[in-house]
């Protein structure tokens, strides 16, 4: 229950929990042991508490899995003359037999990237390092088929990329790569064959990028976009959609080239989202197409940014999909005129929208994140 609740201080109940049941085990009160399933649920709730914003949780999740890692190895003991350890001494009795997995690690590793910061990214970063050194000890003593259970999977490695992306470090988009490259050499070699980047893949690596505001970022991100496509065989979704359009939306302070191009490539992600029979735009591709339209010169194109605007509103509000977050970018790509033209019945004042009295049908499919 304190694992599934969202009041500030349950993820420090569940471990107190946690530990009330290793002080009964080893004082004979209970004749059972923690299993991997309660470490994983404590660490969980610690994860859960990081994306709340609760200070220390991401580092009290790695704690827990630094004392398995600890616990699970075998004690220092006297060797015997061929240098086998022996066989008298045992394993400690804490929490010796539960041994972390793939699960545990991808729990902390999630906590880590909730901590948004450079030093979280570090530390994700650092514990991807430990699971796939682990995953090859596993491979040499037991075996490829034992070593499964610390197996470094896809999701292990887009959530050290997602770490990066919610960051705000300079070198994040260095270090994301650097992931993403892992990942293909470690295909490559063999190593992890099962090992594949994918459409979150695509999705976090352009969010880095995004987020980063580089010097021909729109270059750098469609090159990405392409080559994890074709090399991969990705069908892109609307989320890695989006997320390019952002890319483009973002170059705003560019050369006007960069600008142009960012504007091209937006405008036509925009068009095949919206032309698409499978692809299901939303409100994130509404916001960030007009964002987009900021590329538009407003002194030389002032009459097709209008129009491009103008257009994305409106198929927006005839969509349901009106959210708060589609106001902002619209106020700035409209004129004073034009955005009272669209919304001046609703307005409070001149820029503040009243979504309570704005029609129904534009906000039906996303009237709950509108109060």
């Amino acid at each position: 229950a304190y694992a599934k609740s969202l009041r500030v201080g349950s993820a420090g109940k569940a471990k107190a929990l946690l530990d009330r049941m290793i002080v009964l085990r080893d004082s004979g009160v209970i004749d059972f042991s923690p299993c991997e399933t309660s470490y994983n649920t404590v660490i969980n709730a610690y994860a859960k508490a990081a994306f709340r914003g609760e200070e220390g949780s991401a580092e009290s999740a790695l704690a827990i899995l630094m004392e398995l890692l600890d616990s699970s190895q075998p004690p220092e003991g006297d060797a015997d003359e061929t240098g086998a350890p022996n066989p008298n001494d045992v394993l400690p009795k804490t929490d010796a037999v539960v041994q972390p997995n793939t699960i545990t690690f991808n729990a902390v590793l999630g906590a880590l990237a909730n901590g948004a910061s450079e030093e979280s990214a570090i530390a994700a970063e650092e514990l991807l390092e430990t699971l796939l050194s682990t995953y090859r000890s596993a491979c040499l003593n037991n075996g490829r088929t034992a070593a499964r259970r610390v197996q470094p999977l896809t999701i292990s490695f887009n959530t050290v990329i997602n770490a990066w992306a919610r960051s705000s470090s300079p070198h994040a988009v260095d270090r994301s790569e650097g992931i993403l490259n892992l990942m293909k050499e470690l295909r490559a070699d063999g190593t992890l064959p099962h090992l594949k980047p994918d459409v979150v893949t695509l999705a976090s690596t352009l969010n880095v990028i995004s987020r980063s505001r580089e010097i021909g970022a729109v270059s750098h991100a469609k090159a990405l976009y392409d080559d994890l496509i074709e090399t991969h065989n990705i069908r892109p979704n609307v989320l890695a959609m989006n997320t390019l359009i952002k890319v483009c939306a973002n170059c705003a302070k560019s050369d006007v080239t960069e600008r142009q191009l960012g504007f091209s490539i937006a405008k036509e992600v925009y068009e095949h989202i919206l032309q698409s029979a499978t692809l299901k735009q939303d409100s994130f591709t509404y916001a960030c197409f007009i964002k987009a339209c900021n590329l538009v010169s407003p002194i030389n194109q002032l009459e097709e940014r209008r129009e491009l605007v103008k257009g994305a509103f409106e198929r927006c509000c005839e969509d349901g999909l009106l959210h708060r977050k589609v106001l902002c970018p619209l106020q700035q790509a409209c004129t004073s005129d034009l955005y009272a033209e669209l919304l001046g019945g609703y307005l409070i004042n001149e820029k503040e929208v009243d979504m309570s009295k704005v029609p129904k049908s534009w906000v039906r499919k996303v009237k709950r994140y509108n109060s």
